[in-house]
């Protein structure tokens, strides 16, 4: 006898000796002998915790025995590995549970199409299944509404037209009116009736009496074992055919259609906008900070070498040995300096400056013992002279400014000029001469104020004094600076030592601003190596909170799980989803973390008065960067969706 003689002669369902166990030793079922013929309406019932629903998800292969012998159709299951199984439930079981498992932010369209969207049926075939699904539990006009919107009555009804629409030749029903008012439970009754009367073996577990009564066969479980077996009568065998033997169907038309993950992914992540959002501002983020630490590394990679290049052409800074006081010979001979080196060809002048700590040097706008605990200034204190301040660029708030500080140098009189910021910083609304500082107790005169300065950026937020004010101070370090015609620094670098100290040039250091080029692209590349470090470990941890979030999803969606699960998707098919659904709040993350990070970098810009530096490639870097963390982040989320018992899950 062929193979597909036995499938015409055997049961449907032939189980012989199944037993089922569960953690602590709880036995569910004691040898469970039951044949169900194709076509049948069997009714399973007994008392709560007989192990009806255990049989009930062995029956469907959501579980397995731990022993005993299980034939579909004559074939045996016992042996089959998991993919097969899947095959199994997707051509051969549809599932009506007590409670409806409707996706409630789904429409009732898509949620009567899930079966048909595992399975594989060609997208062209579904509306016509899903009309008729639909039209026969009276919900014809509500194929649009979303599941939440749906009475209990109806999402059970939803329930059994998903089930009916999949043309799944066996229905196994868990205590499908247990939450049904009588009128919906005698509609779903007769729903079920007419999908046996179309050649469909169904198969309920039930406390109603209603049910039981309409199946032509009951069933009853006592403490794991069958205790009574009572036909209404004797059921006419149907003839098989592609509808009724499911070893027989093969795969036909059905195929696997990518555009179904992708749909259930975006639908997912667009139902749950809260999670979603959380999600993505976390991806956004750390791409955000990617981003901008990339353009503003950049940007401000691309300002200071535009500075040093623009340095490189006409400045000079010499450094010389001696006493570190304001009896340095910078200090001592400026004057005879700046006339020695202007003879020089392409010395357009020059000058001198020192900085110091404000650690090193009190600062205040008041005298020091006045008032106790009074603050003091903390920025950059700069002394110089009238040229250097020239050669910078500096920019007055009241004109005259500079003039009037050179002039007290001259004098040996003290002077000090106050940046804005830093006038801001030492409380001062205004700034105007005659106004007085401190500095190191002694009181100077403020002669004005700075704005800016083109050469020196940091000025502005500077207080500047003469070397009068600092009279008798040790620890100074001057730096001559020389501005040069363009392209003159590397001829005058070895005429300049020999010009301040014919017997002892080499007393000098003199450097070019390009001499800097090399140590900035150092500095510059260890900058924007520990930005990154930094940028991706905020990624990273972006990354772990968004698993997080995706992994609760998985445990709050485990019914869902089990439902797609016991329709017959593979376990590859559930991970795939929930990567995809990552991919997408990844991809959402990246676009707008690029968006923010981009924005960022261009404001900070503005405010700095730099010109932006952004990579054309910068927003699709970061977009793909936050794509694939999201795929990363929802790996272990995927594994855990795709794995565990379909039973457990439904039980939990």
């Amino acid at each position: 006898m062929s193979t597909d003689d036995v499938a015409r002669t055997a049961p449907a369902i032939s189980l012989r000796g199944v037993a089922k166990s569960f953690d602590g030793g709880t036995l569910a079922l004691r040898g469970c002998d039951v044949d169900i013929e194709v076509g049948e309406f069997v009714a399973i019932v007994g008392a709560s915790g007989s192990g009806k629903s255990t049989l009930l998800n062995i029956l469907g292969t959501l579980d397995r025995p731990d022993r005993g012998e299980y034939l579909l159709l004559g074939r045996r299951l016992g042996e089959l590995p998991e993919r097969e199984l899947c095959r199994l439930r997707k051509e051969t079981f549809s599932f009506v549970f007590q409670e409806s498992h409707v996706l409630r932010e789904e429409t009732a369209a898509r949620n009567a199409a899930l079966g048909l969207r595992v399975q594989g049926v060609p997208r062209r075939e579904r509306p016509g299944a899903v009309t008729r699904g639909l039209a026969r539990v009276g919900l014809g006009h509500r194929w649009s509404t979303r599941g939440r919107h749906l009475s209990g009555g109806e999402r059970q009804r939803l329930a059994f037209a998903r089930a009916a629409s999949t043309g799944a030749p066996i229905l196994l029903a868990d205590e499908p009116t247990g939450n049904l008012d009588s009128r919906n439970s005698e509609e779903l009754i007769h729903q079920l009736k007419q999908l046996n009367a179309e050649g469909t073996t169904v198969v309920v577990v039930t406390h109603d009496e209603r049910v039981a009564a309409a199946a032509r066969r009951r069933i009853r479980i006592e403490d794991g074992e069958v205790r009574e077996d009572d036909p209404h009568s004797t059921p006419t065998r149907p003839v098989p055919n592609l509808r009724t033997d499911p070893l027989s169907r093969g795969p036909g038309r059905a195929r696997w259609d990518p555009l179904d993950d992708v749909s259930d992914a975006v639908s997912s992540a667009t139902s749950r906008i809260v999670r979603s959002a959380m999600v993505v501002l976390a991806f956004a983020l750390g791409v955000a900070g990617l981003t901008a630490s990339v353009g503003l590394s950049e940007s401000a990679a691309a300002q200071v070498s535009q500075r040093i290049s623009a340095a490189a052409l006409d400045e000079i800074t010499v450094t010389a040995a001696g006493d570190p006081t304001t009896q340095h010979e910078f200090f001592a001979r400026t004057a005879q300096i700046r006339d020695d080196l202007n003879r020089l060809e392409g010395v357009r002048g020059s000058g001198v400056s020192a900085t110091l700590s404000s650690q090193e040097c009190s600062v205040t706008v008041l005298p020091p013992q006045s008032v106790p605990g009074q603050s003091r200034f903390r920025g950059e204190l700069v002394a110089a002279d009238g040229a250097w301040l020239g050669l910078q660029g500096a920019v007055e708030s009241v004109p005259g400014a500079v003039a009037a500080f050179d002039a007290a140098t001259v004098r040996g009189r003290p002077a000090v000029l106050v940046g804005e910021g830093a006038a801001r910083t030492l409380g001062l609304d205004r700034v105007t001469a005659g106004q007085q500082l401190w500095i190191d107790g002694r009181r100077v005169e403020v002669v004005g104020a700075i704005r800016s300065a083109a050469r020196a950026p940091g000025l502005g937020d500077a207080v500047v004094v003469n070397f009068a004010s600092l009279a008798g101070r040790a620890g100074l370090s001057p730096v001559l600076l020389v501005r040069t015609e363009d392209g003159y620094p590397a001829a005058l670098r070895s005429a300049i030592p020999l010009v301040l100290n014919p017997a002892q040039p080499g007393a000098y250091t003199v450097a070019l601003t390009a001499d800097l080029r090399s140590l900035h692209r150092g500095v510059s590349a260890d900058l924007a190596d520990l930005v990154r470090v930094v940028s991706w470990a905020l990624l990273l941890f972006s990354g772990l909170g968004a698993a997080s979030a995706m992994y609760l999803a998985v445990q709050s969606r485990s019914a869902e799980i089990a439902l797609r699960r016991a329709l017959g998707a593979s376990r590859p098919s559930i991970a795939r989803i929930f990567l995809l659904e990552g991919a997408v709040l990844g991809l959402g993350g990246g676009l707008l973390g690029s968006a923010l990070g981009v924005a960022a970098v261009v404001v900070y810009c503005l405010l700095q008065r730099w010109t932006a530096v952004l990579s054309p490639e910068l927003v699709w870097w970061g977009t793909g960067i936050g794509a694939g963390v999201g795929i990363a982040a929802a790996v272990y989320p995927a594994l855990a969706a795709a794995t565990g018992s379909i039973a457990e899950r439904i039980r939990g």
